[in-house]
């Protein structure tokens, strides 16, 4: 079992427990297998994450498919963004981490 941001669910995956939008109502069910619809629908009700089965998953935030070479560079410019900022804030650091993580990711995407 995993938890997944909605921004990296794929179609198969199958939910691990229910699902509620952030006042509570029930969306999607436990053992839910995702189709493209329902992974659309849980984005447009404001769902950042959810708990999915399975062994083979990676956790979201992953960089095992990021070389080390791109995040040590992207790591060192937002070091540098971020130098003037407290780094031991918690705050901060997932700041630092999730900014990161996209720049890396968006700069991955853009490669031929």
């Amino acid at each position: 079992m995993a938890k997944i941001k909605t921004s990296d669910l794929q179609t198969g995956w199958v939910l691990a427990e229910d699902v509620h939008d952030l006042s509570g109502r029930f969306l999607m069910g436990k053992d839910c297998e995702l189709t493209d619809k329902h992974i659309r629908a849980l984005r447009a009700w404001g769902v950042n994450s959810v708990e999915v089965e399975g062994e083979n998953i990676p956790a979201s935030g992953s960089t095992m498919e990021l070389p080390d070479e791109l995040m040590s560079e992207v790591r060192i410019e937002q070091q540098h963004r971020l130098k003037f900022n407290d780094m031991q804030d918690s705050f901060i650091k997932e700041l630092y981490e999730l900014s990161s993580l996209y720049i890396a990711r968006s700069r991955q995407q853009d490669k031929p």
